[in-house]
This record gives C-alpha cells, structure tokens and sequence, in this order.
C-alpha cells in the first residue's frame, strides 16, 4: 500500500484485529494490502489501512466511514459508529479541520486572493456546514450582505467535515463584510459547531465572471 494513500480508522469496536479490519473493507469492495491495529496517544485503538492509490482510499473513506463494523462475536460493534480520516492529520482542531477542507477545494479550484487586490465580483467560501442544509437557509444568511449572483452548495468531502458552498457576490465590500459577520458562526448540526467563511479566488471557479 501507498504511505500517502494511509487512512486511520477510528471508534473501531474493542478486540478488533488487522484481519477484520481487512475483512471489513473486503467486504465493501476495497482490497487493503496492509492493515493493522495502532494505539493512539490516549490508549484507544486505531485501524489503520493502506490502499493501492489515493482514489480508493478516498472512496472507501467516502463509502465506510459513519458506518458500523460488524462481528459475529461482537454484537456491541453494531453500535460503535467509526469514523475514517487521513493518516498524518492527528487528530485535528476544528481549524485544522477546516484548513484540510479548504486545502482540498482549493486545490480544486484556485488559491485565495489577498482582500487589498480584490474587485469585480467576489466569491465567500462557506465550509463546515450542516450536511442537509436547505440553500434557503443559506441564501438568507447571506443576503443581506449585498447582492448574490450565484449560490452553490457542495456535498461532504467526508461525512464528517459537513457541507461546503460558494456565494458570488457582486462586489468584494460585500463579500468581506459576510466573511467578517459569519465566520465562525454556530449551526446546529454543523460537524464543529460553527461554520467558517472566507474570501475564495473565484476566477476559475465561476467561468464568465473573472472581475476585470
């Protein structure tokens, strides 16, 4: 297995060895050349599984994780519902959370832009959101900053990290002053509690509106 394509599995039921964490994801479809059983810094026990490239782990992770393992000899494990993330974040704090949110869509979509240079239309990234949250409520919470061209909302990355969207504003000042009234705003049910929003680049990711 790939070191980068490593996952840690976590809330894994109690006597869980390599072979059924191997066996868990056989089961789904994921063949894990290497898996075995670690112990975090606060003495749990931690799965960890290796897979051939980052696709499948992304996809297992996607697929498995808020699931539950079972064992015949287990009937407690039915109710540990385990969660998966990547090897080598350690245990993050909600902003590092975050960070590996944002480093993900911006990987997708562009760097972001320092707010001295911004003009034309401006794009708010909003990440760590509720994962059913209607784009009504959205809208609302955003609208009364300026006028929005376009709204998207975006699905987990994992489950976990909840809901992300963009919000093009017509303006920057618009844009800077929804970033400075909601960032770190509490939402029921957002994974952390509270969502965060910042300025994003837009110019790759709304085709057609590029500023000047």
């Amino acid at each position: 297995g790939l070191k980068e394509a490593t996952c840690l599995v976590h809330n894994i039921p109690e006597g869980t060895t390599w072979e059924h964490l191997k066996n868990f994801f056989a089961r789904a479809g994921y063949e894990c050349p290497y898996t075995r059983i670690d112990t975090t810094k606060d003495g749990k026990a931690v799965g960890v599984a290796s897979f051939d490239s980052i696709e499948r782990m992304v996809e297992a992770m996607r697929a498995l994780s808020n699931s539950t393992m079972f064992f015949a000899n287990n009937p407690s494990a039915s109710s540990k519902v385990i969660h998966m993330e990547i090897d080598g974040l350690k245990r993050p704090t909600p902003e590092a959370f975050f960070r590996t949110i944002q480093d993900y869509v911006e990987k997708e979509d562009s760097p972001p832009i320092a707010e001295n240079s911004l003009e034309g239309p401006c794009t708010v990234y909003c990440g760590g959101l509720a994962n059913d949250v209607p784009v009504e409520e959205l809208t609302s919470m955003f609208a009364p900053f300026g006028q929005i061209l376009k709204l998207d909302v975006k699905p987990p990355f994992h489950e976990w990290k909840g809901s992300y969207a963009f919000i093009l504003y017509d303006n920057p000042d618009s844009a800077i002053a929804a970033v400075k009234a909601l960032n770190g705003m509490e939402m029921p049910g957002a994974p952390n509690g509270s969502i965060q929003v910042d300025i994003q680049q837009q110019r790759k990711h709304w085709p057609g509106y590029t500023g000047r």
